[in-house]
Order: C-alpha cells, then structure tokens, then sequence
C-alpha cells in the first residue's frame, strides 16, 4: 500500500484507525443488546435460553480477547499518522511525496529535512523538563530519566518478562513513567500536541480532573460501567479506568516505561498531581 505524506494520507491512517476501534465497539454492543433481549423473554426460550446465553458468553469472551490487538493495530495507524503529521509540519517533504514499504518507523524514507524555527525554549515542554535521545528524539523527562537513560542503553544485560496475556494494573504517580516521546514541532508548539486527535488541552485537563471523583465513586462500590454511563465522569471513568484504554507501561528498574497510547492523558494528569492507573505488559529484569 502506498500513502501520500499529506493531510488525505494522515485522515486515511486516522480514519481507518477509528473504524477497526467502531467495529469492535459496534460487535460488543449488539452482543450485549442480546443478552439484555435474552433476559426479557426467559419465560418463552424456554431450553433454548441456556444454549444461547452460553453463545453470547463465548462471543463476549473471544472479542475482548481480539479487542486488544485491534485496539493496539489502531493505536499504530494513529501514531503512524501523528508522525506523518510531523512529518507534514516540518516541511520534511514536497506535499505528495509517496511512501512505502521501509525500514525507517513508518514507513517514511528520503526526502531532505528542513531546519525548524524553535518558537520556545526546546528543553521544556509545557513546563515540564525534556530530554534527547542520542538519535535526537525528544522525552518528557520523568523523576527516574537518568537511570531511564542509563538502562535504555544496555538493555542486553536485562530479560524480558511478557504480562500482554493478562490485565495487570497499577496505580502510579505520572512522573515515574519515562520514554514518553514528543515530535519536534510538538515540543516547539505544544498546541501541536493538544491538537492532535482533534482535541484540545481543554478537553484533556478537564477528563483529568474528574480522577478523585471517579475513585470515590469507585470506593464507594459503584461499578466502573455504571460511572462510564455517567454525563459527568464517564469520559475519565472509560478513557483512565477501563484496562482496555490505559497507557499500557512496562514495569522496569524501579520506575516503568511508556510503551503506548496515552500521552496526553499522562501528561494531563501529572500537571495536575493526580496518580493514575496504568496497565502493565510486560516487567524488565536486569541482571
């Protein structure tokens, strides 16, 4: 497959991202719409009832097993096409210069990079510290960035303890995850960064701060889908409560490690204080 680096080559990467996301959504919506049908009339399936709960039950099962994959295939597409966007930003290439299969992460090669005007100080992000890889690829740095550093660079003395099977969670303070990384014009302009995913720092403040609410909601014995259902919390009950949607960490030498999708929840949540829960996929063990 071929995709042009310009916005029409972005939107196709976002646009199929949301509709693998809206058809796994769409499958566990009608199969609980049967279940709630199945429900009603169990006084006229008679013996047929139990044989087809237990079908529901199997398909309830399967696709939140296929849900994360899926989940994990968009998260992918979307940040193959924030990185187009950068690409896009930074002049990197003439608009409809095409790219395909590569070595390079996704997907781009060639093309002569232009020199980017800093429009801040280049060693912050929103007031937070950054730092640079040796490749010169930007970090948030977290309370552990140096022996982050430090570890990213021999990974060969550690092994690797996959937990990607299973829904392990932890509650963490944001500042103990490192390697989240920013694009150049985002660390140049942050409104790059809260605007993508058609968003605004607004919105991801605002989700944020309902965190202590949502916990005594929880604490209070009230299920994570009852608060999902509610006008209020329910954005910040499914975007940083459902497992399926946390920042997924990797456990690592006494901090963890960012290993994808939620960025600006993380980053939103530290800058108002607020722990939050992660999903664990894997601990790192050095020698």
């Amino acid at each position: 497959m071929h995709i042009c680096v310009n916005e029409q080559g972005v939107n196709a990467f976002r646009i199929e991202a949301r509709s693998l996301q809206f058809s796994v959504n769409e499958i566990i919506s009608l199969t609980k719409r049967l279940q709630t049908i199945s429900d009603q009339y169990m006084g006229t399936l008679g013996p047929h009832k139990e044989s087809l709960d237990g079908a529901l039950e199997q398909i309830m099962f399967h696709i939140s097993q296929v849900s994360n994959a899926v989940n994990q295939v968009a998260e992918l597409l979307e940040e193959i096409a924030d990185a187009y966007n950068d690409v896009i930003t930074n002049n990197r290439f003439t608009e409809n210069h095409v790219v395909g299969g590569s070595s390079n992460r996704g997907g781009i090669s060639g093309g002569n990079e232009a020199s980017a005007v800093s429009t801040g100080d280049a060693s912050t992000f929103d007031g937070m510290a950054t730092g640079k890889l040796q490749n010169g690829d930007s970090l948030i740095k977290g309370d552990n960035y140096e022996k982050f550093i430090s570890d990213y660079y021999r990974s060969e003395e550690s092994s690797y303890e996959s937990l990607s099977d299973s829904y392990v969670t932890e509650i963490v303070a944001p500042s103990q995850i490192e390697g989240i990384h920013l694009g150049d014009t985002e660390v140049q302009d942050p409104n790059v960064f809260w605007g993508m995913h058609s968003s605004s720092k607004d919105f991801f403040i605002e989700t944020a701060s309902q965190i202590p609410a949502v916990k005594e909601a929880l604490a209070r014995g009230q299920s994570l889908d009852e608060i999902k259902q509610d006008p209020i919390l329910g954005t910040c009950a499914t975007l940083y409560f459902d497992p399926r949607n946390m920042p997924r960490v990797e456990k690592n030498n006494g901090y963890y490690s960012f290993e994808g999708d939620g960025r600006h929840r993380i980053i939103a949540a530290r800058e108002l204080g607020f722990d939050i829960p992660v999903r664990v996929i894997g601990v790192r063990h050095y020698n």
